[in-house]
């Protein structure tokens, strides 16, 4: 038996290489102005009620 140790998957690995990550945010070129949001009107509307009691609560414990 011929045994060949293949050596590019040691020679080729990829630390050689590191590339360093860019120092600004890049903008985003993607249009979602035709995007309309999907949401739920029972959810909205329990969210709602939730918030409304939380603004109740906060307002009762700072007015007195």
């Amino acid at each position: 038996m011929n045994w060949k140790l293949d050596t590019k998957l040691i020679t080729g690995c990829k630390l050689k290489k590191i590339i360093k990550k860019p120092s600004y945010i890049k903008e985003s070129t993607i249009d979602l102005s035709n995007l309309r949001p999907v949401v739920d009107p029972d959810l909205k509307q329990r969210n709602d009620n939730l918030f409304k009691a939380l603004v109740n609560s906060l307002n009762k414990k700072t007015s007195l």
